[in-house]
């Protein structure tokens, strides 16, 4: 039997790994630069785009700065005429936010003692708030607050820095003042309107929260593509790192393979007995490092002992069973001489101790080459060929169990070899060699080509050389055999 091997190159396995961890280097810096590039293209874009936004909202904001102005400013010499009346200021303020949506309140705010019967300061203040118009007075000493001192001190319109209303909407807000004079030209009061934080800054806002929404999804789309050359450097590392691991394994397997092989060699007969009756040859051609099948032969005296025999396993457990196998063979036919006793105790030896279910075909001959007389007993092998007057025929033999299978009663057979006779024995190795069309050599091919043999030459050495042949062109050039190729041949001269 064969289990097919296959090797990895650790030089090419290594120069694959150089080569593989160069190339996505320089993906990654490519990749890393062109985030860069890109990144710095897209804020400079962003940014133009911000000055420009920035500046349009600008623009935007003095519009309405400068409408909010207008406003108080042409209407002030209305609240002018109306000082002493503070109804009609007060109707004033109500008519001038009611009118313009943009305006978040408006005030008149007093000089200090101007009206002396509503209180020292008096300020009517008119607002919105929750979609709805209010009307109170301001509560706090609003001539501290630069909306009323600065333009009062001045005498002078303007805005004032932002600062949170300390009365009504409680919103922070910038002022205009416009300062109010009363028919002698004196300074009687600061009329202002207010515009909320928010009316002048929203836009900027959303701008910024744009930018930053468009970075982080640029970011975050090249960080993943980092992160993904980044994953599959590291699956490659570990894959390589894997197949070094599974190289050595190899390595070491193979090195284990190389052992069982050379025990193999070593075991199987290197030299073929010698006797005036006998010629023997045999060739054993392993489809992979190791081999299940085998072959033996031991001559005593007068008597030829031989065997062939195919283990059902594969890989290093075929090498020990084919050790297992032989070793019983050679162990019983150096205590027993009957071929029965022989077999029944190999049998027994192998059941006893095969906890794999392991088995093994076996053929086992004796032949008395002093008389030509041939026992033997088959265990599940298959039929040798006779070779004999020009006829190449199989002998009758009982199927039996295989070896190590169960307990079995062996019996042999007998037959008579004429001189000249010769007998071929072979595994299914030899029968199952398939070509590249996927056909195999098949029993009738082989059976074609022993009666070719057995007209011409029946030496062992020449049949077994011609089955060989035959085989490999069966073949093909470029195929190899898928299991062991094992043949034994003996001559009766």
């Amino acid at each position: 039997m064969n289990k097919p091997s296959q090797s990895i190159d650790k030089h090419h396995m290594r120069y694959n790994i150089v080569v593989l961890s160069a190339i996505l280097a320089v993906f990654l810096v490519i990749t890393m630069l062109q985030a860069y590039f890109t990144w710095t293209s897209i804020n400079d874009e962003l940014q133009n785009r911000e000055k420009m936004e920035v500046n349009v909202q600008n623009e935007k904001i003095d519009a309405l700065k400068k409408s909010v102005a207008d406003i108080v400013d042409s209407s002030a010499p209305a609240f002018e005429q109306k000082l002493d009346d503070v109804e009609q200021i007060k109707a004033l303020l109500l008519s001038m936010v009611r009118q313009n949506e943009d305006l978040l309140g408006a005030t008149v705010a007093f000089a200090p003692d101007y009206h002396p019967e509503n209180g020292r300061l008096y300020a009517p203040y008119v607002y919105r708030m929750d979609g709805n118009i209010h009307t109170k007075m301001l509560s706090y000493d609003y001539t501290q607050f630069d909306w009323y001192a600065v333009p009062y001190k001045e005498d002078k319109s303007g805005w004032c820095a932002p600062y949170a209303d300390q009365d009504g909407t409680y919103l922070l807000m910038s002022t205009y003042s416009v300062v109010l004079h009363d028919v002698s030209g004196k300074k009687a009061a600061i009329l202002t309107s207010d515009l909320p934080m928010s009316e002048l800054s929203y836009v900027t806002d959303v701008i910024y929260r744009k930018s930053s929404l468009r970075s982080i999804i640029i970011l975050s789309m090249q960080i993943f593509g980092i992160l993904l050359i980044l994953f599959i450097v590291w699956r490659a590392v570990a894959g390589m790192r894997k197949m070094e691991v599974i190289h050595k394994e190899n390595e070491a397997i193979s090195g284990e393979l190389s052992i069982a092989s050379e025990l193999q060699r070593a075991i199987l007969p290197t030299e073929y007995p010698k006797h005036d009756h006998l010629d023997i040859h045999a060739s054993l051609t392993p489809a992979s490092q190791v081999s299940g099948d085998f072959y033996d032969f031991i001559l005593h005296d007068d008597k030829l002992y031989f065997c062939i025999g195919d283990v059902s396993t594969q890989g290093l457990g075929a090498a020990l069973a084919m050790l297992i196998t032989r070793t019983a063979y050679r162990t019983t036919v150096n205590r027993h001489e009957q071929l029965s006793v022989i077999m029944n105790e190999m049998n027994q030896s192998l059941v006893a101790i095969n906890e794999q279910h392991m088995y093994a075909t076996f053929f086992a001959g004796l032949l008395d080459l002093s008389t030509g007389r041939l026992t033997y007993c088959n265990a599940g092998h298959l039929h040798p060929y006779l070779l004999s007057d020009g006829e190449a025929e199989q002998i009758d033999i009982s199927a039996n169990v295989p070896l190590g299978i169960t307990d079995w009663d062996f019996e042999t057979q007998e037959m008579q070899l004429k001189h000249g006779s010769t007998l071929f024995l072979y595994t299914d190795g030899i029968i199952e060699a398939l070509n590249q069309q996927q056909g195999a050599f098949g029993e009738k091919r082989l059976a074609l080509h022993l009666r070719k043999i057995a007209e011409k030459d029946v030496k062992p050495h020449a049949v077994v050389k011609h089955i060989k042949t035959a085989v490999s062109h069966h073949l093909g050039v470029d195929s190899t055999a898928a299991d062991d190729l094992t043949m034994l041949s003996i001559s009766y001269v």
